[in-house]
């Protein structure tokens, strides 16, 4: 900051005043006031804390007026104001002024004996101070108090003392003592804890109090004894396994006396409760999903980027997209997304062995709710999972399966698999957005791309129940909203490299229908990219 040592009038000038005191340990920060007089501010205020007249901390107050508060380690610590430069002008005031001491005296007033309970006539034990007063000033004086139970103005009994003699009782009393100390001209004073001292009389009769009222010996006896269950929740509803009996009535806060409650964390769970369509009983009827209208969840999009085969062990990245197209809320609490391995070309005749699975809502980045027609995204992982050794192993993912809704029809079934034999590469990218009709043979229908493949459309059903589809790409595969697979369709994924330099053979004669809709979808995509070239050159 450059300053102009030109000073301000003299009119204008800055001061501090006021050190404040910390008493107890609790408190240690202490304070002193700023006051500058004209000028505009804000002003940034130089303090020497060492006393050798250099600048030890600055503060700069936004007004005219303010209060720092200060941490005072020690007993006391003198601050001196040095500097003071008004910001609005960057000009250095002069006449600048004031030195205040700050003091911290850590006061503890401390604790004093236990509560007792006495009869009526007899003489109370002597109360002590447990825990002696400290602080870095001096100790002025301990003074006792006592007031009748039940009110609540105090009345000096003695002054000074670490202990103090009640003597014989007729009424119950409290007591307290007021400790004060000096440090510096600042005084400092607290309070020690209240105890009680309880008078029985034998002629009284026995109350619900916790206390021997009638001097027999006996607490709260002779009085109806209630048994109330914790409601943690504040449901109204108890837990069974947890009791407390006492003479007390009404129940407590936080006890009730019901005790049929089955989740007493769950404040919307007890018996008639409306039951939801998701993984918590409300009704306490042992039965979790209860008045569900089936949702129907579909998959709008799935990218794949990596598949390793080594040895017995796979892994799988990929990222997908859901949405709920039904007419109900779905709820993901116990729905899942599995994969798991096969050790043939077949999908579900029971040979698969499971490699994992994520329930969510972990697996959907903690949604659990989805709303009717909302999306989400979600991105999940397997590494080093084992299958059994198979010379063509297979990744089955099940993105969409029997937990997740109640129609079936549109799960999406994909696998994953090391082809024996990599393909040529059709494209660089591939975007396939024709249906595909695969036949019966292991080279039915192949497509690659050396590096992305896209497909928005549908594999139809073929001749068979084991017909299939390959895709490969170096990079990545997605499946965009458009791709179905229906019972009765196979689709590999491929993600490994393909061979680029030469062009694979044709489809199958008897698929000319395909090569057609595949020959005009090219010619359409080098239309669009035309007319795309040509907007670009026409603008200026």
């Amino acid at each position: 900051m450059v300053r102009h040592y030109s000073c301000e009038s003299a009119t204008c000038s800055a001061t501090i005043y006021d050190g404040g005191i910390a008493c107890t340990s609790s408190n240690s920060s202490t304070y002193l006031r700023f006051e500058a007089f004209n000028g505009i501010g804000p002003y940034i205020a130089e303090f020497d804390a060492t006393g050798d007249g250099v600048a030890d901390f600055s503060h700069t107050f936004t007004a005219r007026t303010g209060t720092l508060y200060l941490n005072v380690p020690q007993n006391t610590l003198t601050v001196e104001l040095i500097s003071v430069i008004d910001e609005s002008n960057n000009n250095e005031i002069c006449d600048v002024s004031g030195t205040v001491t700050l003091s911290n005296q850590l006061l503890d007033a401390g604790k004093i004996g236990n509560d007792q309970e006495i009869c009526l006539g007899d003489t109370a034990l002597d109360i002590y101070t447990t825990v002696g007063a400290n602080s870095n000033g001096t100790i002025n004086n301990y003074q006792w108090r006592e007031r009748k139970l039940g009110t609540y103005s105090w009345t000096t009994v003695q002054n000074g003392g670490s202990v103090y003699s009640p003597g014989a009782l007729t009424e119950s009393k409290e007591y307290q003592v007021y400790v004060t100390s000096f440090l510096n001209g600042r005084t400092c004073s607290d309070f020690t804890n209240i105890i009680q001292i309880f008078v029985g009389d034998a002629s009284q009769a026995e109350i619900c109090d916790g206390l021997d009222n009638d001097c027999n010996g006996l607490v709260d006896d002779g009085l109806p004894q209630y048994t109330y269950y914790a409601d943690t929740d504040n449901d109204g509803y108890g837990d069974p396994n947890v009791t407390y009996t006492t003479c007390e009535s009404p129940a407590p806060l936080g006890w009730s006396t019901d005790n049929t409650d089955c989740n007493d964390n769950c404040n919307s769970c007890y018996p008639g409760a409306l039951d939801l369509c998701n993984n918590i009983d409300e009704d306490c009827d042992g039965i979790a999903y209860e008045n569900c209208i089936c949702p129907d969840i579909t998959v709008n999009s799935i990218i794949i980027d990596t598949l390793t085969f080594t040895g017995n062990y796979g892994t799988v990245y990929y990222t997908a997209e859901i949405e709920n197209i039904g007419t109900d809320t779905a709820f993901l609490s116990q729905r899942g997304v599995q994969h798991y391995y096969s050790d043939d070309n077949i999908i579900g005749n029971g040979d698969e062995s499971p490699a994992g699975g994520w329930a969510g809502p972990y697996a959907f980045g903690g949604v659990d709710t989805l709303l009717v027609g909302q999306k989400i995204s979600f991105s999940l992982q397997s590494s080093n999972i084992g299958f059994a050794s198979d010379s063509t192993p297979h990744l089955i993912i099940e993105i969409i399966g029997s937990g997740f809704d109640c129609d079936g029809s549109n799960d999406d079934f994909i696998e994953l698999a090391v082809c024996p034999n990599c393909l040529n590469c059709d494209e660089d990218v591939y975007n396939i957005t024709w249906d595909l009709t695969p036949k019966d043979s292991l080279s039915d229908y192949k497509w690659s791309a050396k590096t992305i493949l896209t497909m928005d459309s549908k594999v139809l059903v073929g001749s068979s129940n084991d017909t299939f589809v390959d895709l490969t790409a170096g990079n990545s595969i997605e499946l965009l909203p458009g791709f179905e697979t229906p019972v009765g369709t196979r689709t590999f994924i491929y993600i490994q490299a393909c061979n680029p330099s030469t062009i694979p053979p044709s489809s199958p004669a008897d698929n000319e229908q395909n090569q057609d809709q595949k020959s005009n979808a090219i010619r359409k995509e080098e239309v669009l990219l035309e007319s795309k070239r040509l907007n670009i050159e026409k603008q200026p």
